[in-house]
């Protein structure tokens, strides 16, 4: 994509999985499959791997994502280099989709769609971990941020386990001050 998302994978590749994801695995009943959409430095995609899911899928659009993946040698494990948009999300095939902090930067035309196939691609009972921005972030290029209404909207049709809403002033990965209003989202699909 651009130099900008090469540093923040770099930027982010020796965290450890995001705390959200983790308290998120609690509720998966079942260890099947998994689908981590814009997996960046794919902390999260090994996170998953270790808890012993069958299958887990990471899809990211930027080619230093591609290259972290090179370095993951699991037969559990599969990456798929593109867009939401132009990804297959086949219905009730996931246990859990993990979409921190990458589902903003869909477009406001397209966002609702890759809502719709995200939560239809999860089974029955499937757990859905987002971070989503809010209609105060300050993050550039960001596409789509939300207001609570719209988020509380969007989960309507899932019984949402976790609904936090922060807001705080700090750096962002690269380095520069922003305000990050951000949504932390923990859903069963009914």
């Amino acid at each position: 994509m651009n130099n900008k998302w090469e540093k923040y994978i770099h930027a982010t590749a020796e965290k450890p999985p995001r705390p959200l994801l983790v308290e998120a695995t609690t509720f998966v009943a079942n260890r099947g499959a998994a689908l981590d959409l814009g997996a960046g430095a794919l902390m999260d995609s090994r996170y998953l791997l270790e808890q012993g899911y069958d299958r887990v899928i990471a899809l990211d659009a930027d080619a230093s994502s591609a290259e972290c993946a090179k370095d993951i040698s699991s037969e559990h494990f599969s990456f798929v280099h593109g867009t939401f948009e132009d990804f297959d999300f086949v219905p009730d095939t996931y246990d859990l989709v993990n979409a921190q902090r990458s589902l903003p930067f869909v477009s406001p035309e397209e966002f609702d769609q890759a809502i719709s196939s995200v939560k239809s691609s999860l089974k029955t009972g499937g757990i859905f971990c987002a971070v989503v921005f809010g209609d105060r972030n300050t993050l550039p290029q960001v596409h789509t941020m939300l207001t609570r209404e719209q988020v509380e909207e969007m989960l309507s049709d899932m019984e949402t386990i976790k609904l936090e809403e922060t807001e705080i002033d700090k750096e962002s990965a690269l380095g520069n001050p922003t305000h990050f209003h951000e949504f932390h989202i923990i859903a069963r699909k009914k």
